[in-house]
Formats: C-alpha cells, sequence, structure tokens
C-alpha cells in the first residue's frame, strides 16, 4: 500500500540522518532534510 511504502522510505530517511548524525559534521553529505534536521 501507498501508506506501507511512505513509511518505509521515512525509515530509510531517519537511517540516512543518523547516520550522518554519527559520523559528525565534517562527513555530513549536506542534504536539504538532514540539515534541517540538524539545526
Amino acid at each position: 500500500s501507498k501508506g506501507e511504502d511512505i513509511l518505509s522510505k521515512a525509515e530509510e530517511l531517519l537511517k540516512q540522518v543518523g547516520a550522518n548524525e554519527a559520523a559528525g559534521p565534517e562527513n555530513h553529505n549536506g542534504t536539504v532534510e538532514s540539515c534541517n534536521i540538524r539545526r
């Protein structure tokens, strides 16, 4: 279903952001989403 697809995409984004946070700002990939979350 579309709802499940959106949820799975959201989970992937959260994993990416978590990896960015763990890597620290020097390794930040600079995507708008994770930069906005970081602020």
